[in-house]
């Protein structure tokens, strides 16, 4: 069995090294192709070589700020400080035996729950006993306190003790480098030699890649990225602060003032998520209303908040309100855009949603397929959006039960999710679920379970075990089981 090696390739457009500031980051960018005749390169003075083939996998190394300018440094330092009894950090560790060995994160992490205690020495030695009130008074408010602070400190915990998300060491090999097709964009980190999925980012404390990285925060010893990231907010209470940081800028700032519609938008979203649709309707249009007041009402700003109150209105099943939102928002940026700008197609892409809700599936086609002609315009031809537009046109043909055009579409987006995103990937397990639907209701269900087995297996490795996308595909794989009579097999 011959081994690969990826051999650099002069590119007019990205030549080998090319150094381009980048955010907080700088990114080395290269063009690579295959040769299968010769080993891995192990150093980077690896010798140019021309060939015939200019296509190949575009590696594009993402260095982190501190090693862009410290590169020329004697720094031995580069030891992974995370603790996991799994795997010591020979490859990614599970969501368990977590620590960060950080000496000061560690001092920060123990000090908060020292202050835990004191508190609970302060509320019932200094408040509660000392006080003449009765005994029902005390033990009411005990039992509150303690149900709250347990809350809390295990909330801490978990997000001190969990695996933020991180991406295995040293897994740029060849082997998963040519996983991708010719001309996709690998990026690579040059830190930690890890293939960057979208959003994650090179942690300096924890010396690896996190996945959708926020912050490293001392006080919890730990990155805040894909899988602590709800404990660190149950944790601070996030809306709770975000309503004392309103009342500090609507008390010392002038009326109208930006960032006071900045925490109201931001409490919107968070009473979003939490599924409290009428309270975040009111943030988001007391935003709207002050942008409004300040004379700027076609600000970008607008078009955002907009398209908040109209993905609340649609969840509302308020389909008219939501759609006239929606017809705001795009008025507002095709004043300010230019007419192919991808978030003018975000616009006609939503308003499609809003029409398919309603059962309008000519007029939804319309704009769906407007929102892919502006991205196929202005995004590469490889870009997620694209395959997303791909796929709610084959949602309306699904529902207008036009199934052999449904599934060529959904076949168009799963083939570019395959190509740009990680296997893994929520959506590819939605692209595998839709052909699956599709097949199960044209009665070709032998297909239709190995789609939906696929769906199964992808969400099992990147969702909750108890979340309600894996239930689903569960009762899909039952019903397909059903029709085949094979019971037995339903209940295992």
């Amino acid at each position: 069995m011959s081994s690969t090696k990826l051999i650099p390739s002069n590119v007019h457009d990205n030549q080998s090294g090319d150094e381009l500031q980048v955010g907080l980051s700088a990114v080395k960018v290269h063009r690579y192709t295959c040769d299968s005749n010769t080993d891995w390169p192990t150093s980077s003075s690896t010798t140019t070589t021309t060939t015939g083939d200019e296509t190949g996998v575009i590696i594009k190394d993402v260095v982190p700020r501190s090693m862009y300018y410290d590169q020329y440094s004697n720094n031995d330092d580069d030891d992974c400080l995370c603790s996991c009894a799994c795997c010591r950090c020979e490859c990614c560790p599970t969501v368990s035996d977590w620590c960060v060995r950080d000496p000061y994160g560690l001092s920060c992490g123990f000090t908060t729950w020292f202050l835990f205690i004191f508190a609970q020495l302060v509320v019932v030695f200094v408040i509660l006993i000392p006080k003449s009130h009765s005994t029902i008074f005390n033990l009411i408010n005990l039992v509150i306190f303690h149900v709250l602070e347990f809350l809390a400190v295990s909330s801490h915990y978990k997000t001190m003790f969990s695996n933020p998300g991180t991406i295995p060491l040293n897994d740029a090999t060849p082997e998963n480098i040519f996983k991708y097709a010719n001309g996709t964009v690998v990026y690579r980190c040059a830190k930690c030699q890890s293939i960057k999925p979208p959003r994650a980012h090179h942690c300096s404390v924890c010396k690896r890649c996190i996945k959708r990285m926020d912050h490293h925060c001392v006080f919890v010893n730990n990155c805040v990225g894909q899988n602590n990231q709800k404990y660190f907010i149950l944790f601070t209470e996030a809306e709770e602060f975000h309503r004392k940081t309103l009342k500090i800028r609507e008390e010392f700032l002038p009326p109208g003032h930006i960032d006071i519609t900045c925490s109201l938008n931001n409490i919107g979203n968070i009473l979003h998520e939490q599924g409290k649709f009428d309270a975040a309707l009111e943030y988001h249009r007391r935003a709207l209303q002050m942008h409004e007041d300040l004379r700027i009402s076609e600000h970008l700003d607008c078009a955002v908040g907009l398209n908040n109150i109209s993905n609340i209105l649609t969840n509302q099943g308020n389909y008219k309100e939501a759609y006239d939102s929606h017809q705001q928002a795009l008025r507002m940026r095709q004043k300010i855009l230019s007419s192919e700008h991808p978030d003018i197609a975000c616009s006609y892409n939503n308003i499609g949603d809003v029409l398919h809700k309603q059962g309008k599936y000519k007029e939804a086609h319309e704009h769906h397929f407007q929102a892919l002609e502006i991205r196929e315009k202005s995004l590469p031809a490889d870009h997620p959006r694209i395959a997303n537009s791909l796929n709610n046109i084959g949602s309306v043909f699904e529902s207008q039960k036009n199934y052999t055009r449904a599934i060529d579409y959904y076949q168009r987006a799963l083939d570019i999710r395959e190509k740009v995103l990680p296997p893994i990937h929520p959506d590819i397990a939605h692209s595998f679920n839709n052909i699956g639907n599709i097949l199960n209701k044209q009665g070709n269900y032998v297909e239709a379970l190995e789609y939906y087995t696929k769906a199964l297996e992808t969400q099992q490795k990147c969702l909750p075990s108890n979340h309600p996308d894996i239930a689903a595909c569960y009762n899909n794989i039952g019903i397909i089981l059903k029709h085949q009579g094979n019971e037995k097999a339903i209940f295992t």
